[in-house]
């Protein structure tokens, strides 16, 4: 199975794969990265994963895979993603997985004043959606999108990172 197809959950059901056009499948197997709890970072697009649970900060065999993986993978995640700007859609969680070194983008949601944990989930999974229905190569493309029920309320700068914060309309 493709392990866009192996992970369930919020961002997954709003994402819609299995429904999305065929052009769109492969821009998102070959252009969106997945931090595996047990495999670390997978293209969306790769095949042959078990069925299997391991849950965020669970260890295996004493080790923490996080570490582990920030450890052994951030040389080659830079090489691949250097010098591109890149939208970066991943939880909280597993921005221990990786040091980037290349400007990036993340998304913050924001409702009633308040900022969105659950529901962000869902939200990026419409976002990456649009992406793909779009075929956006670069962060001006993205940031020329419409996205139902969003509004950008800020952007903010920080050094290589830039955060865009939208309101839930």
């Amino acid at each position: 199975m493709k392990a866009i197809e192996r992970y369930d959950g919020v961002a997954y059901d709003y994402l819609k794969y299995a429904s999305m056009k065929d052009i769109e499948k492969d821009y998102i197997d070959n252009n969106v990265i997945i931090f595996s709890n047990l495999f670390g970072p997978l293209l969306a697009g790769d095949n042959g994963l078990p069925d299997y649970k391991l849950k965020q900060r669970e260890k295996i065999a004493g080790l923490a895979p996080e570490k582990f993986y920030n450890e052994h993978f951030t040389p080659a995640l830079n090489e691949l993603l250097s010098p591109e700007h890149y939208l970066d859609l991943c939880a909280g969680f597993y921005n221990k997985f990786y040091k980037p070194t290349s400007p990036y983008t993340t998304l913050k949601f924001i409702k009633n004043g308040k900022v969105v944990s659950h529901w962000a989930k869902a939200y990026r999974g419409i976002v990456l959606r649009k992406i793909a229905e779009a075929n956006i190569s670069t962060i001006e493309e993205f940031m020329k999108i419409d996205i139902e029920n969003l509004s950008i309320k800020e952007i903010i700068e920080k050094s290589m990172h830039t955060e865009i914060v939208y309101t839930i309309l």
